[in-house]
């Protein structure tokens, strides 16, 4: 249900859908002048990169900034956020999301000396787990003095934020972790583990606001793209709300 949800309502597929059964209404010509329009101004308003960025400012954090003193953390969380299989190499390989998750955590925490915690599970049937996918093509000599764990039974945020639970517990860990991921899956994986009693931070600057521009009032094809993921981040919000979740 989940998934059909999602697919009939990407952008622009729903804009069209709309016009060719709106068509149904020819006999109704004001209601259906109401329609072409309306459906018109949405469709060219999802198209401006500026709706992008008005429906993500939700993601934002507004507190919980990373504070120096290290002693007051217990792990970097890195959760993956997919794999993919590669045709023309014949081979499954992080995403591009997984990948830039990895880059993040190199580059902010970099003078911390906390252990991260790689979180996935196997999600692609007769393959690996996606954290030991992610672990296997990272570029270890930018990681040479951490101490990396594998955590490689969560399928989705929720499953990490219990099983992240579990290992703080059992290795009488603090409940304050580092979280690293991207702006959209930040506020989800972050309710979550506050659900479990985990307190999460973020290095500062880590997710910079886009600066708005007159190129960002220009219709733009890439934007439905943006706003397909916001549509999943905030479809996701709600699921979670309603199976308590979060």
């Amino acid at each position: 249900m989940k998934i059909f949800i999602l697919l009939i309502t990407n952008l622009p597929l729903v804009f069209l859908i709309i016009y060719l059964t709106s068509f149904l209404l020819i006999k109704k010509k004001k209601l259906l002048h109401k329609i072409l329009i309306l459906n018109t101004i949405g469709l060219i308003f999802f198209s401006l990169p500026i709706s992008s960025i008005i429906l993500e400012t939700v993601f934002y954090p507004k507190k919980n900034i990373y504070e120096n003193n290290e002693k007051k953390y217990s792990i970097i969380l890195v959760p993956t956020a997919g794999i993919l299989f590669n045709e023309e190499k014949k081979i499954i390989e992080p995403t591009i999301n997984s990948i830039n998750r990895i880059k993040k955590t190199i580059k902010y925490t970099e003078k911390l000396n906390l252990p991260i915690v790689i979180s996935g599970g196997k999600t692609i049937k007769g393959y690996k787990s996606e954290a030991r996918i992610v672990y296997e093509n990272l570029n270890l000599k930018y990681l040479v003095n951490k101490k990396i764990i594998l955590e490689e039974n969560s399928i989705n945020s929720y499953e990490t934020s219990k099983n992240i639970k579990k290992f703080l517990n059992q290795n009488n860990l603090n409940k304050n972790v580092i979280l690293i991921t991207d702006l959209y899956h930040f506020k989800r994986m972050s309710k979550s583990l506050k659900k479990n009693n985990i307190n999460t931070f973020i290095p500062e600057n880590i997710f910079e606001k886009k600066k708005i521009t007159h190129k960002n009032f220009f219709p733009s094809y890439k934007n439905y793209s943006r706003i397909n993921n916001i549509k999943y981040e905030y479809f996701g919000l709600f699921y979670y709300k309603i199976l308590g979740r979060i």
